[in-house]
């Protein structure tokens, strides 16, 4: 029986594994370098030591998939308080958003394709019900991921990083103190197949011809009656349109959502490399908190620099928490974004990473599951950017993250074998 299950899984993994511990050569994004994803038999804290990618005789897949099923996780080794869960139970709730998003997705259809690791939606989705099914034993049990699910090393780690949704005060309506507004979508976005026709920041200077498109639509937003609010500095306007939502503080102390709505397609320049490239910060100091003190200090400055910046992004009001691209609510320190053409929306990672704690004592050391349910126009390719949580206290922590990190994407074994369904 044992060697039948054996001929099984060797025969559903034909196209996955090429090796015990082989890497997996993924196709990349250029001008990336391409990353790669390699199959471990034994999950961390100490994860075997991949050789170079090489044909292995059927006896080596063989002892492989043996010492897979017998490779057990140390309940001390995960710290699931690190990211705000007391019980692998408190994961259900974000977990079965993703569930819902994979279910709805063709189950016979390919996730992503990267050379030869190609996962469907279908196993995806058998993954995180399978995982799902197993929350309330993995307390007691937690190694019942690896005799369960077969863990995927991204290779090379990939870069973290870190967002939030920021907290600004701002009114629905222009007043004294609120002068600088957020936008809804232009109704000719929806139309815009080039990008002359896209708007830019208000006041930035056309990227060459408009090819057509009108001045409203090319140089400026303004007086179309597309304000949706207004905010008391330009600096918080900027900063989240670079984090993609917000939380409005109104006079009346009332708080409404500002969600992503789109974006004009621009390529994005952050305050901080603007002010590096024309030596106004030195490169080592470009923080946010760096920025901030610069602007203060010049705020004659503000709308010039920001305008070189040419990407836009905007916004709908709404009362609920702020979502992610499943367009369910996001989860701190367990949903990520990431390039969805290397780690689906809805996969199922492990993170082993360190995060400065938002409280300023310290750092947290992740060692647990994250959802990528999120994704970003900067964050391509071996890349993570994980969900910090809401409000100010949080802004400087998410900032200085920059590491690279360990993750591993959980699929299951016997989804592998049956395949997509």
């Amino acid at each position: 029986m044992r060697a039948r299950l054996i001929r099984l899984l060797l025969a559903g993994l034909a196209c996955v594994t090429l090796a015990a511990c082989a890497e997996l050569q993924l196709e990349p994004d250029p001008p990336a370098p391409a990353p790669q994803v390699a199959i471990r038999t034994t999950p961390p804290p100490a994860p075997p030591v991949c050789p170079a990618p090489a044909p292995a005789s059927r006896e080596a897949r063989e002892s492989a998939l043996s010492a897979s099923r017998a490779a057990s996780v140390s309940g001390s080794w995960f710290d699931l308080r690190a990211q705000g869960l007391s019980s692998w139970n408190d994961l259900r709730t974000p977990l079965q958003r993703s569930l819902a998003f994979l279910e709805s997705r063709p189950a016979g259809t390919e996730a992503v394709r990267r050379g030869c690791f190609r996962p469907t939606w279908g196993q995806l989705a058998e993954s995180a019900r399978e995982l799902l099914e197993l929350l309330p034993r993995l307390d007691a049990e937690p190694q019942l991921l690896a005799e369960r699910f077969l863990w995927l090393a991204v290779q090379p780690g990939p870069v973290m990083t870190a967002y939030y949704t920021p907290e600004i005060p701002a009114s629905l309506t222009r007043r004294k103190g609120y002068e600088y507004p957020l936008y809804g979508p232009p109704p000719e976005l929806a139309q815009a197949d080039e990008l002359g026709m896209l708007p830019a920041w208000p006041g930035a200077a056309p990227e060459g011809p408009a090819r057509g498109a009108s001045d409203s639509a090319t140089g400026t937003l303004a007086g179309r009656g597309l304000e949706i609010a207004w905010a008391r500095d330009p600096l918080d306007v900027f900063f989240m349109q670079v984090e993609g939502s917000g939380i409005l503080r109104l006079p009346d102390g009332r708080h409404k959502t500002a969600q992503y709505a789109a974006s004009n397609g621009r390529r994005f320049r952050s305050l901080g490399d603007i002010l590096a490239e024309r030596g106004l910060l030195a490169p080592e100091q470009r923080s946010r908190k760096a920025v901030r003190r610069f602007f203060r200090d010049n705020p004659h400055m503000a709308r010039e620099l920001m305008a070189e910046n040419r990407r836009f992004v905007f916004f709908r009001l709404d009362d609920g928490p702020p979502v992610g691209a499943l367009g369910k609510p996001l989860t701190p320190f367990v949903s990520v974004a990431t390039d969805p053409n290397l780690l689906p929306l809805g996969s199922v990672l492990i993170l082993e990473a360190e995060a400065p704690d938002p409280s300023g004592r310290g750092t947290r050391r992740i060692r647990g599951p994250v959802l990528p349910q999120d994704v970003g126009s900067a964050i391509k390719g071996a890349r993570l950017d994980f969900y910090m949580g809401e409000g100010g206290a949080v802004e400087e922590a998410a900032d200085r993250v920059k590491n690279r990190v360990t993750a591993y994407m959980l699929l299951s074994k016997s989804a592998l074998v049956r395949g997509s369904r």
